[in-house]
């Protein structure tokens, strides 16, 4: 378990003080706070708990104008929450120890709180501290979005000599905006597949060889990343597989190809997203998801589902579709 402040950025004139800058009113910290994580509340004394899948984060906020916010994050994955706090907010995240910033891409990657500037043996250099950017807001449903990702669309395809579909056109342009600003954070499947290999590794021994259960890992490692970048929304594997729409905004696709497919492996594999708004033909953005595997053919019983709704995959012996209450492959209810 880690513990680590949210604070207020220093003064943009240069000027220093002691004493850390009020984040806001209290209301307005947890209001602020709720509407970047979804499923996150707080209760009557300022604290609040948010779970991710394996992961938690409990946060407290006290006082009527806090200076900082106390969270605690129990797992490395942890970190990705806080990157997104931040960038959405331009606070900052400092050990409330020693008040050194925290490199957050470091942590994760890590597994442990990485101090700004620090060496982690084995990865690569730390970059320089982040620019505090303004507060901002990504949704592609914002007046001129339409005119900002044609235009960038429009000269990526200049560039490449090809037509861009329509599709690609609706690209959310905080992720055009993240990507170029930290392109080195984007994890790229490989790098996800590795992590993947632990995750399903550590599961009882009947999933830990199953190639659908790696399956359904990959889309709950690739839906995660897709949330964390835009705004809180899940996507269609057929949409976050789809290289050639990714490759022209120089972005790897969140899954391999094969994902288009709803059959393969002797299972049907179907997206069933909640709330969705459909902007353009086959860019699904939805508020909730499950992705379902049942078996196609007689030589498998085991149908699994993963829900947006909890983040875990859940699984039933007798091929039928597996719901919210039934057990999950961790066997943790």
């Amino acid at each position: 378990m880690y513990t680590l402040h949210i604070v207020a950025p220093p003064p943009a004139d240069g000027a220093t003080s002691l004493e850390r800058e009020p984040l806001g009113t209290r209301d307005a910290v947890t209001k602020r706070l709720t509407d970047l994580l979804p499923g996150l509340v707080f209760d009557e004394r300022g604290r609040g708990a948010y779970h991710r899948g394996p992961y938690q984060l409990t946060f407290s906020v006290q006082g009527k104008e806090p200076t900082y916010v106390t969270v605690a994050v129990d797992q490395g994955e942890g970190f990705t929450v806080l990157t997104r706090i931040t960038e959405r907010t331009g606070w900052l995240i400092v050990d409330p120890e020693t008040n050194a910033g925290i490199d957050l891409d470091a942590s994760r990657t890590a597994g442990r709180i990485v101090h700004e500037g620090e060496v982690v043996p084995g990865a690569p250099a730390p970059a320089p501290p982040p620019v505090v950017r303004p507060r901002r807001q990504w949704s592609f449903r914002k007046p001129l979005l339409a005119a900002v990702v044609l235009t960038a669309a429009a000269v990526i395809a200049l560039s490449i000599g090809s037509p861009v579909k329509s599709i690609a056109m609706r690209l959310p342009s905080g992720i055009l905006a993240s990507h170029k600003a930290n392109g080195s954070r984007f994890e790229k499947y490989a790098d996800r597949a590795r992590r993947r290999a632990a995750v399903v590794k550590a599961l009882p021994p009947e999933f830990s060889g199953n190639p659908i259960v790696e399956q359904m890992v990959d889309m709950q490692m690739a839906s995660r990343a897709y949330w964390n970048f835009v705004d809180g929304r899940f996507s269609s594997p057929e949409l976050l597989s789809n290289s050639p729409v990714w490759s022209r905004f120089l972005m790897p696709s969140f899954l391999p190809d094969s994902f288009g497919k709803s059959q393969r492996d002797g299972y049907s594999f179907e997206f069933r997203g909640e709330g969705c708004e459909e902007a353009e033909a086959g860019w699904p953005e939805c508020a909730g998801y499950s992705y379902i595997a049942r078996p196609s053919d007689d030589s498998h019983t085991i149908a699994f589902a993963l829900y947006g709704s909890d983040d875990r995959i859940h699984f039933r012996t007798d091929g039928r579709t597996p719901h919210p209450d039934d057990p999950t492959i961790d066997r943790k209810r």
